[in-house]
């Protein structure tokens, strides 16, 4: 098991229904107890059943605490269990989906002065410069019981993370003739032909200029000549500017939406 891969554990012993596990490297870095709870097939009554026991044993493990849960938005029965047991909306994603074999680009050329090439070890101050100005409204730095010092550093860590781990793939858009980066995609190969869009960032004076479509589009293309089938991302729905416009064409497809919820819990 890697890392970054979460360990679920029943509850009520010894199946269920509820299943939780700690979310490690989020309680390592914010430096208290992290948690997500799931259910799978469980249904509301049940999950209203047995959630108030699992969030008790949770709460035995230190003075304060937070447990993720992700649930559909049209699972009205779902939210309102959650809801009742101390849970607040913090999130909507949507994932995307492309086919990298009917993928279009609408431009393949950048404009003149800018290129996307693979980034260097030299580039990553700069793209941590970046990944601080550019990610504010994902779930950690919108929930008030997160400090956003620590949710701005999270994702300083994830793109410089990326940038040396075997398997993923950083390409940085290049203004040649001011020597700036204008931004950069973050890719992991997850297996099976299939690479997730981790992260995508534009520097803050390059927004509105539609420089991380023709990024994104170029990206993608290097992505199908490294063999590549398809392209899994997940989009939230808090950052409107990120959502993909009819310019990406219609290769493009979203699924699966997911709700994320948090419970704070402090001592």
């Amino acid at each position: 098991m890697n890392a970054f891969q979460l360990s679920f554990q029943p509850f009520p012993n010894p199946d269920g229904p509820l299943h939780v596990a700690e979310t490690t490297w989020d309680s390592a870095h914010f430096g208290f107890p992290f948690h997500e709870v799931r259910w799978g097939k469980a249904t509301a009554a049940e999950l209203a059943e047995h959630l108030p026991g699992a969030l008790a044993r949770i709460d035995r493990d230190g003075e304060r605490n937070l447990t993720v849960a992700r649930v559909a938005p049209h699972d009205i029965a779902h939210i309102i269990a959650l809801a009742q047991n101390g849970f607040y909306p913090v999130e909507t994603l949507l994932e995307v989906y492309l086919s990298l074999s009917h993928f279009k680009p609408f431009q393949v050329s950048p404009p003149e002065d800018f290129r996307l090439r693979t980034v260097a070890p030299s580039d990553i101050p700069e793209l941590i410069v970046i990944a601080r100005e550019a990610f504010h409204t994902d779930r950690f730095h919108l929930d008030p019981n997160i400090p956003s010092d620590l949710a701005t550093l999270r994702y300083e860590q994830w793109i410089e993370r990326g940038c040396r781990t075997p398997g993923d793939f950083v390409w940085v858009y290049e203004n040649t003739a001011a020597n700036d980066i204008a931004g950069f995609c973050h890719f992991r190969d997850i297996g099976s032909g299939i690479v997730d869009l981790n992260l995508i960032a534009v520097r803050h004076r390059y927004r509105g200029t539609g420089l991380g479509t023709l990024m994104d589009n170029l990206s993608f293309l290097e992505c199908r000549k490294l063999g590549f089938r398809t392209v899994i991302g997940r989009k939230s729905i808090n950052n409107p500017d990120v959502i993909v416009t009819p310019r990406r064409g219609p290769s493009f497809r979203y699924r699966n939406p997911r709700m994320t919820f948090h419970r704070f819990h402090s001592a």
